[in-house]
């Protein structure tokens, strides 16, 4: 969670079950590599 200077706050979240987390945690650490906040 983040917030923008304008006081925008951003949350990403992922789930799964606990026997696939190890592959869920890999596709999340993707996500948050190339996500970018929409531009105003």
């Amino acid at each position: 969670m983040y917030y923008e200077d304008d006081g925008t706050e951003y949350a990403l979240y992922m789930s799964s079950p606990e026997s696939s987390w190890e592959k869920t945690r890999e596709q999340f650490d993707i996500v948050l590599q190339h996500w970018r906040a929409p531009e105003s």
